[in-house]
C-alpha cells in the first residue's frame, strides 16, 4: 500500500455487528476512498496534532455496543437442555463450540428449530450420546459435521469439536477451556472464486464477550489482529514481514472504531521510512487529518502485542485435537466405515479435494513471488519467514506422491494448508521494541 492511497484507505474497516464479527472476520477491511492522495484531502497548510488528553476525547466518543453478550445468551439458552438425535433413541447436549461455530451460519438469528436435525455415528450409554463419533447436523442451508469425544453428561457442553462446514467450505478446530469460560479455535475459511483464497483465523471468546481474532493466508505474509472489547473494534494490520519497497509503504496500521459501525473512528498508518499520519472522525463526521498522541499509539502498540502472543496460546488447539482427527480418520474413513447421513459426493474423508487443483494453481504463483521477496529481504527475520514458506513450497510440488492424493481426493488440502499456517511467526516485539519504535516515528507532512 502506498502513501498516495493514506487516505483512509482502510478506515473502512468492517467494525462488525457482534454476529458479523462471527461470519464475516474473513473480511475486516474495505477501502473507504479510492485512488485520492493525501494532498487532496489537506486543505490545511500544517496539519494539527493532539495531546494524550484530546486524542482520548475521540476514543471516549467511540459508542460502546455490547451487543456480542446476545451471542453469549443465544449460547447459554441453546446448550440448556439436551437434544434428540434422528437416528436413534439418544439425546445428545451439544457442545458449545458447535454452537458457537452454528453462528457463523446465522442460526442464531432464527434458534435451533424443528427443521434442525442431529445424527450421531458413536455410541450410546444410559440414553445419552458417548464416546467418540461424529455429530451431523443438518437444516435449511445448514449442514456440519463435527468429530468430539462425549461422557454422555452435561459436561459435554464443554467437549473440543472438530467440525466441517460444507455449506461455506470452512473447518473449525475448537476447544472450550472450562477454568476460565473460554472459546479457542483455529479456523480455515476457503473463498474458491473470483480469485482462489485460504483464510485462517485463529480466535477466542470469552465470558465477557471479549473477541480475538488473527487472520493470516498460506499465501501471504501480511496478516491482521482483531479485538472486539466492550463494544470498541481494535485492528492492527501487519506488513513487518514483508520487504517493502518504498518509504511511503504501509508497515504498520492501527484502526480503532465502534463494533457496529462500518468505519473506524482513528485511522493511524505508520510507513517504511518510521514517518506516520493519522486520520479522526471530526465533529461533521467527516474524516480529519491530525497527528495523534504518540502515548496513545504506545498504547495501541503494546495492545498488539498481547494479541500476537495470544494466538500462540490459541493455535495450540489445532496440535491438541490432531490425534482425535487422525483417531477417527482412520476408523471411519480408512476403514470404510463412514456413514454418509447427508448423502452428499463429498465426506469429511474428502473433504476440500475439489480444490486441489485450484490449491496447487496458487502454490505455484505464490513460490514465484516468495522467491521474488527473497531477494528483497532487509532483515534476518525477513528472510527467513520468506525461506521457509519456499522450502515448504517447493517441497509440496516436488513430492509427487502428496500431488497425486490431492489430486485423487486422497488426503484434503484443509489439512495441508493450515499444518503450515499456524506454524510459529516471528514475534513483532523480536524485529521492533515498542517504545523505541514510537519513540523514532517522525510526523509525515
Amino acid at each position: 500500500m502506498k502513501k498516495k492511497d493514506f487516505v483512509l484507505t482502510c478506515l473502512c474497516i468492517s467494525l462488525l455487528t457482534a454476529l458479523s464479527a462471527c461470519s464475516q472476520i474473513s473480511d475486516l477491511m474495505a477501502p473507504y476512498f479510492q485512488n485520492n492522495s493525501r494532498q487532496q484531502l489537506n486543505t490545511k497548510k500544517k496539519i494539527d496534532s493532539l495531546s494524550y488528553e484530546q486524542t482520548q476525547a475521540y476514543v471516549a466518543k467511540i459508542e460502546k455496543n455490547y451487543t456480542a453478550k446476545g451471542i453469549l445468551n443465544w449460547i447459554k439458552s441453546a446448550n440448556t437442555n439436551s437434544y434428540p438425535l434422528a437416528n436413534n433413541k439418544c439425546r445428545i447436549y451439544l457442545p458449545t463450540s458447535l454452537l458457537w461455530d452454528l453462528v457463523y451460519t446465522e442460526t442464531s438469528r432464527q434458534g435451533l428449530n424443528k427443521q434442525t436435525s442431529f445424527y450421531w455415528d458413536g455410541n450410546c450409554k444410559n440414553g445419552f450420546a458417548t464416546g467418540e463419533g461424529r455429530l451431523v447436523t443438518l437444516g435449511e442451508s445448514i449442514h456440519f459435521e463435527s468429530i468430539t469425544s462425549l461422557q454422555g453428561t452435561e459436561d459435554d457442553r464443554y467437549a473440543d469439536t472438530i467440525s466441517y462446514d460444507f455449506v461455506n467450505s470452512r473447518v473449525h478446530y475448537s476447544s472450550h477451556d472450562k477454568t476460565n469460560d473460554k472459546l479457542l479455535s483455529v479456523k480455515q475459511i476457503i473463498t474458491p472464486f473470483p480469485e482462489f483464497s485460504i483464510k485462517n483465523i485463529l480466535h477466542s471468546f470469552d465470558k465477557n464477550a471479549r473477541i480475538f481474532n488473527y487472520v493470516s493466508s498460506p499465501f501471504s505474509a501480511s496478516y491482521s489482529s482483531q479485538i472486539i472489547e466492550d463494544g470498541v473494534e481494535y485492528v492492527f494490520n501487519d506488513n513487518t514481514y514483508i520487504p517493502l519497497t518504498s518509504p511511503n509503504d504501509i508497515q504498520l496500521q492501527f484502526l480503532v472504531g465502534k463494533s457496529s459501525s462500518p468505519t473506524a473512528n482513528i485511522d493511524i498508518q505508520i510507513f517504511e521510512n518510521f514517518t506516520y499520519g493519522s486520520f479522526v472522525i471530526g465533529e461533521s463526521g467527516l474524516p480529519e487529518e491530525k497527528f495523534v498522541s504518540e502515548k496513545y499509539i504506545q498504547e495501541l502498540f503494546d495492545l498488539y502485542n498481547q494479541s500476537y502472543y495470544e494466538k500462540n496460546t490459541i493455535q495450540g488447539v489445532y496440535t491438541k485435537l490432531l490425534p482425535l482427527r487422525n483417531s477417527y480418520h482412520y476408523n471411519h474413513c480408512e476403514k470404510g466405515k463412514l456413514v454418509n447421513y447427508a448423502k452428499t459426493k463429498t465426506t469429511i474423508c474428502n473433504f476440500g479435494s475439489n480444490y486441489s487443483s485450484l490449491y496447487l494453481d496458487k502454490i505455484k504463483e505464490t513460490l514465484a513471488t516468495n522467491e521474488q521477496l527473497l531477494t528483497k529481504a532487509k532483515n534476518y527475520e525477513q528472510a527467513k519467514l520468506i525461506e521457509d514458506r519456499l522450502q515448504y513450497q517447493r517441497k509440496l510440488l516436488e513430492d509427487e506422491r502428496t500431488i497425486k492424493q490431492l489430486e485423487s481426493g486422497a488426503i484434503s488440502i484443509f489439512n495441508i494448508a493450515l499444518a503450515v499456517s499456524v506454524g510459529k511467526y516471528p514475534s513483532p516485539a523480536s524485529l521492533i521494541n515498542s517504545a523505541t519504535f514510537v519513540h523514532s516515528l517522525v510526523k509525515s507532512n
